[in-house]
């Protein structure tokens, strides 16, 4: 088990982004412990704190003591039974709780939302495959990162973009079109917020038939393009936040049909779903990108 450790250290810390010492961007808190008390499992718990640490993905919390973590318990839809809930009330102001176990030569890790007591992740595979399931958590991880970053409250700078709206009120289910101008020569992100605040945010520009989003000073772009239907399925409102990046968000740009910043937002318009690796470089751009909000009025009338 020790060298099985020892290889996956060296293979993932040769993969991971270097980092420049410089403020990062907001990431969850999240606690990592063991369902397991056996000593594979603890070095395993032990090993993932570091790595969650040394690479950004996480503020990791300390331990905390007198909680059993094997009798944890979750429904088949996910949800936590009523002392598991009470159990994770303990870790207050954590957003994530990572339990590992490593036992009897099966490897398993699970995500946690500690306020719902959602299970949101669940996997397992043997021990000779641990590095395989440690690089799958971690895509998972960057991924959620990059979902908190996108949905950061939006920052005070003079906005860089205006909207010109084809209207001002909407019908549910009415397809909404309005139009940006831009006030520098800046990259232009438009996503889609969702109303609870948990569920994916949803990439509306670019798109399949919109890749350039390059706009010059006092260029104008409809969103999304007429063959395109964006259409609310919700009342009172809609929020879409306009990102201008002075440089592009590289990693996940458009291109060979292969769209990556779908892969990182699954529910948009294409649908598309990967497990690409996705830098925490990325949540670091999104969230130091200057940023703007524009609501939608909605009724159903």
């Amino acid at each position: 088990m020790r060298r099985i450790l020892s290889l996956l250290i060296l293979l993932v810390t040769l993969a991971v982004f270097s980092y420049d010492g410089k403020p990062t961007n907001p990431v969850l808190k999240i606690a990592i412990e063991s369902s397991e008390d056996s000593k594979d499992s603890i070095e395993l718990r032990d090993y993932l704190r570091s790595q969650v640490s040394k690479t950004n993905r996480g503020e990791v919390a300390f331990s905390l003591k007198g909680i059993s973590f094997s009798d944890f318990s979750f429904d088949r839809n996910g949800n936590a039974d009523p002392s598991t809930l009470q159990e994770l009330k303990k870790f207050g102001q954590i957003d994530k709780l990572t339990l590992v176990s490593l036992d009897k030569g099966y490897t398993s890790i699970s995500l946690i939302d500690v306020t719902t007591g959602r299970l949101e992740y669940k996997n397992g595979l043997p021990d000779r495959l641990t590095k395989t399931l440690v690089d799958d958590f971690v895509q998972m991880l960057d991924r959620k990162n990059i979902q908190l970053a996108l949905q950061m409250p939006h920052t005070s700078e003079t906005a860089t973009v205006q909207l010109h709206s084809v209207q001002s009120n909407y019908k549910i289910g009415e397809p909404i079109r309005f139009e940006l101008e831009s006030s520098e020569d800046r990259f232009v992100y438009v996503v889609v917020l969702p109303e609870n605040g948990k569920d994916e945010p949803v990439l509306l520009f670019p798109n399949s038939l919109q890749k350039n989003h390059y706009l010059k000073k006092g260029e104008r772009v409809t969103i999304p393009d007429i063959r395109i239907a964006f259409k609310s399925s919700q009342s009172k409102k809609e929020t879409v936040r306009v990102f201008t990046p002075k440089e592009e968000w590289k990693d996940i740009r458009l291109g060979n049909g292969k769209d990556n910043l779908y892969k990182i937002m699954p529910q948009a318009i294409t649908g598309t779903k990967s497990s690409d690796v996705t830098p925490l470089s990325v949540a670091k751009s999104i969230f130091e990108s200057p940023k703007t909000d524009f609501e939608f009025l909605i009724s159903t009338n």
